[in-house]
Order: structure tokens, then C-alpha cells, then sequence
């Protein structure tokens, strides 16, 4: 695979989107001893509970994992920047690595046309992310979009 962009990083595992379900995937693939990388188009972690305004667990905080319980301590509803700081810290602790502004531009393929990586444009221009696989977890699946994939229509 020829990349004609700064390579940002390479890794086993690749998520694009900064919900808390992608920074509990991040965490999982950590724990299995993975490389694991971010990349967000929002300038925050945690876009699925802060940009629309969803404080408060779809679970009991009790019954979820320790992610779950830094989010949503105790029975305060907590706040947007307790939220987005208690993700971006477990991704720092697990040795993750992330970028924030990292919209996707190009899917990059293998020489056998499997998913390899990603170019990303930020503010800095544009980058590519190599993966040995990719977690889309972005509101509109800007990712698998780009491979193809069927979707089925969302009734609103």
C-alpha cells in the first residue's frame, strides 16, 4: 500500500468516533493487549452523550462496566465537561492514542482491497491512520459508508 500522507499512526485497531461505546471498545481492545487508536471529527469525547444532551445512564450504573461508573458517579447527573474529561482520561490511562477535528477523508485498502487504515483531514492537513481494523462508531457511519456497505433507511 502506497500512502502519500504523514502516517499518524499505526495500529491493530482503529476507531473512528469518540462515543463512550467507542472509548469502551478502545478500552476492551487495550485490555487484550491491542494498539489502539481515536480519531473524532468533534473537538470532544463522549459527542453520543454531550451533543445531544444525554446525561444520564440507558443502564443501571450499577450493572455497567468501570467506564460507565467514572461517567455517571454516584445519583448526580453529571456534566458536560465531567463526561468528556472522564473519557478522554481512560483512554490516556489505557495508553491509547487519539485526535480530535480528525474528519474521514479516504478509506485506505489492502493489496487484497480489505480495510486497511484511513486518511484524516484536520486542521494540520491530511493524515493517514494505518489499521489492521476499524470501529466506526460516528453518528451517520461516515466510515462504512465508504466501503459499500448496505444501510437500511432510518425512520425518524
Amino acid at each position: 500500500m502506497v500512502v502519500n500522507a504523514p502516517v499518524l499512526a499505526e495500529v491493530d485497531l482503529l476507531i473512528v468516533g469518540g462515543t463512550s461505546a467507542g472509548v469502551q471498545a478502545a478500552l476492551a481492545a487495550r485490555m487484550k493487549g491491542a494498539t489502539v487508536y481515536c480519531a473524532t471529527p468533534y473537538t470532544y469525547l463522549g459527542e453520543d452523550v454531550c451533543a445531544f444532551m444525554r446525561y444520564w445512564p440507558l443502564i443501571d450504573p450499577a450493572e455497567g462496566t468501570e467506564l460507565t461508573h467514572k461517567l455517571f458517579p454516584g445519583r448526580e447527573v453529571p456534566t458536560p465537561m465531567s463526561i468528556k474529561y472522564s473519557l478522554e482520561q481512560a483512554l490516556l490511562e489505557s495508553g491509547s492514542g487519539f485526535v480530535f477535528g480528525a474528519f474521514p477523508v479516504c478509506l485506505l485498502r489492502d493489496d487484497t482491497g480489505r480495510a486497511a487504515g484511513l486518511i484524516v483531514a484536520t486542521r494540520s492537513g491530511f493524515h493517514a491512520i494505518l489499521a489492521g481494523a476499524i470501529i466506526d462508531t460516528t453518528d451517520r457511519g461516515l466510515v462504512g459508508r465508504m466501503t459499500m456497505a448496505r444501510f437500511r433507511d432510518h425512520d425518524v
